[in-house]
């Protein structure tokens, strides 16, 4: 048997093997603008779940794993439709490490055939950002002292988190600055959908002069109403909720939604936020939308709410197999 048949039967056996593992994972798709919070909730999941107090050097390794769970996604993808990448990388591309060596991540990258794939495929912006500033991020030589507020703050990208809670495995997947429904197949095996919503653009006007959250609005539909993810259980998370007390004393809520009803007030603000969310799933009988009002910047509060969220996600699990 050839040396190149060998080699096409380890990768098969490999990539059955991440398949299997993957099948094992509940994955979860993080959804919201920019701005929204949603960067925040994966920096506190990564603090909370995946190493407190990290340093920069560690951060750093992370970046790496990152960008080598999405290179070899990438190369998967483009050796299942046929594209020839050199041999010798992608075999310790797919070795047994978490981590791709440097120099091979390096050679990757900078391949005329990754680069055409990307250009003319829909890959995620995850995946591109990764794989496009994989040099950027691996030449990184010097860093600042880890600072745990700066990290929460910085636009250090983030876009997966991998960890064990009560047992069970986790990934949190941001799906970037895009918009998820664009890509949906993609993502097609998550278990669930969180998405984040900045309350406080409900207080803002968009260049037509109406308030922002109607795009919110248009992008939550778009979403969740995917063929893909019309069985996923949906987590809305009014972010920021306790800005709005300040925000009332300035503004009335009814000036940007004039069928709006209700008093101008916290409580019956978000009740009609969420009705007008909730309002947009179209099967109701198959799945639910959870929402919460909710501070993500609020490390404790985040904690409670993610360990809300992995039930509400193992519950809808148990409902879908016939458990009541």
């Amino acid at each position: 048997m050839n040396e190149k048949v060998l080699t096409s039967q380890a990768l098969d056996k490999k990539l059955e093997q991440i398949n299997h593992d993957q099948k094992r994972t509940t994955r979860v798709l993080v959804v919201g603008a920019q701005n929204s919070g949603k960067q925040t909730l994966m920096k506190q999941l990564r603090v909370f779940y995946d190493g407190s107090l990290l340093d920069f050097d560690l951060l750093k390794l992370r970046n790496k794993q990152d960008i080598t769970q999405n290179m070899r996604s990438l190369v998967a993808l483009m050796l299942n439709k046929g594209y020839l990448l050199p041999t010798d990388l992608v075999q310790q591309l797919f070795t047994d490490q978490s981590t791709c060596p440097k120099h091979i991540l390096l050679q990757l990258s900078a391949d005329p055939q990754i680069k055409l794939f990307m250009e003319q495929n829909s890959i995620p912006q995850n995946a591109k950002h990764s794989i496009i500033n994989a040099s950027r991020l691996l030449m990184m030589e010097q860093h600042d002292p880890f600072d745990l507020n700066d990290y929460l703050n910085s636009n250090i990208p983030l876009y997966t988190v991998k960890f064990n809670l009560n047992k069970n495995n986790y990934v949190f997947i941001n799906n970037g600055s895009n918009l998820s429904y664009k890509w949906a197949e993609l993502f097609r095996d998550v278990s669930g959908i969180v998405f984040v919503l900045d309350i406080c653009t409900c207080f803002q006007r968009d260049g037509d002069g109406k308030s922002q959250v109607l795009t919110q609005l248009q992008e939550f539909d778009q979403t969740i109403n995917q063929e893909y993810f019309k069985n996923s259980p949906v987590i809305l998370l009014l972010n920021k909720f306790d800005q709005i007390d300040g925000l009332i004393k300035k503004h009335q809520f009814a000036d940007f939604f004039p069928t709006y009803r209700g008093g101008n007030n916290q409580d019956e603000i978000c009740a009609y936020i969420k009705e007008r969310f909730e309002g947009l799933n179209r099967q109701p009988l198959k799945r639910k939308v959870f929402s919460f009002a909710t501070s993500l910047n609020q490390a404790q509060v985040v904690q409670k709410l993610i360990e809300v969220i992995t039930m509400v996600l193992q519950k809808e699990e148990l409902r879908k197999i016939g458990f009541k």
